[in-house]
């Protein structure tokens, strides 16, 4: 018997911090002093990527209160609950719930996950961002992706189930 869910280690988080970004904003300041054309591309690429996010923002976090708030009661109990315990690795269930909780996550709380969410459409998951996602958890759970593209569910990950499902069917990888 494998230990329990909540034993598992903590997800590391790779956040960019405000002082990376401060540093970033800087050198493209720096970069316009010395090369003007390169550093005001540079600066205007920031400023429209920062437009783009703040305007995008508001939308989501409407669509997620929303879907929050038809979610009462709802934790990551009631999400590997939905789970037939003997048929998946419920290391597996706590890893992708720790992994896209992030994603969904409000200034007054987390969005609960179902196991029938779609990635994109609900979610609005980045498939880049999805796929560096998969192989993350794939390395806490001790999953290889070798040979991946042979599984069923390879390409057509659309629910959380799925990416449980997907992750469940790959092989152990071997203990070191």
């Amino acid at each position: 018997m494998g230990h329990i869910s909540r034993w598992m280690p903590p997800v590391e988080r790779h956040e960019l911090g405000w002082r990376t970004l401060v540093a970033i904003i800087a050198g493209a300041i720096a970069l316009a002093y010395v090369v003007p054309w390169l550093g005001i591309a540079i600066l205007s690429v920031i400023a429209l990527a920062a437009i783009g996010a703040a305007l995008h923002a508001p939308r989501d976090k409407r669509r997620l209160r929303a879907l929050a708030n038809s979610r009462p009661g709802e934790d990551i109990g009631s999400f590997a609950r939905a789970f037939r315990r003997a048929a998946v690795d419920m290391w597996i269930v706590r890893a992708v719930w720790d992994a896209l909780t992030p994603w969904t996550t409000l200034p007054e709380g987390r969005v609960p996950l179902r196991p029938t969410d779609r990635l994109i459409e609900d979610l609005e998951t980045d498939p880049e961002d999805l796929e560096d996602v998969v192989g993350e958890i794939a390395s806490r759970v001790g999953r290889s992706l070798e040979g991946a593209q042979w599984h069923p569910l390879y390409g057509g990950i659309t629910t959380i189930s799925d990416l449980v499902q997907f992750l469940n069917g790959q092989p152990r990888q071997a203990a070191a």
